[in-house]
């Protein structure tokens, strides 16, 4: 889907399951992050993924949890 798309889908499941906080959709053109701040106000953020050049990676294997330890610790810390 689009980018629209998929915010749009992020910001049903933020409402229809009264997540507290964030929705975050990664895909391979970057991620989507839905949060509900602290004053219930909700915002989007879009992060495009980086171009590494062929044969930068080695494996995908563990990128995924990777990820999310990353969105994760980034949500502990309080960043934007």
């Amino acid at each position: 889907g689009t980018i629209s798309q998929i915010e749009q889908a992020a910001r049903l499941l933020i409402e229809a399951y009264s997540v507290q906080r964030t929705v975050t959709v990664h895909f391979d053109r970057g991620a989507v992050c839905v949060s509900r701040e602290y004053n219930s106000a909700i915002e989007c953020f879009f992060q495009g993924s980086f171009y590494l050049p062929k044969g930068y990676i080695r494996s995908a294997v563990g990128a995924g949890d990777g990820f999310a330890a990353g969105v994760i610790y980034g949500i502990h810390k309080k960043w934007p």
